[in-house]
């Protein structure tokens, strides 16, 4: 994902950002960051909620945090396919079940979306000024 990302920003002549590979649950940066994507990474993090938590105390003022995964839709689709779990989990390799809407409440009110039957979802979190 980042090889495809540097080539984006070079092919852009973007001046302005930063690709880092870095563990979520352990980030180490000395400065404030501008955004934070979590895209179709958040499922799969066994400790989603100590890398929002790093992520959110390294956001400057105004920053936004964003969520884009996958998960179970609260709707009839969503409970067929928890109930055959197990092929949903053989079809992807996060977890299905989890709400980074409730994990991200306590910092700002979240936005979300819903997409694709409500299987594909993005939250965001604007860090107050």
């Amino acid at each position: 994902m980042l090889a495809q990302a540097k080539l984006r920003v070079d092919a852009r002549a973007w001046d302005n950002v930063e690709l880092i590979e870095q563990d979520a649950e352990q980030l180490t940066i000395d400065r404030d960051l501008d955004g934070v994507l979590f895209s179709l990474s958040y499922s799969v993090i066994p400790n989603p909620v100590r890398a929002i938590e790093l992520s959110w105390a390294r956001l400057r003022p105004g920053g936004r945090l964003v969520v884009m995964d996958a998960g179970l839709p609260d709707n009839r689709l969503g409970r067929l396919l928890g109930s055959v779990s197990k092929f949903h989990l053989w079809l992807t390799p996060g977890d299905p079940y989890t709400h980074p809407w409730d994990d991200l409440q306590g910092y700002r009110t979240v936005e979300t979306e819903r997409f694709l039957l409500g299987i594909y979802f993005v939250c965001a979190v604007t860090k107050p000024t």
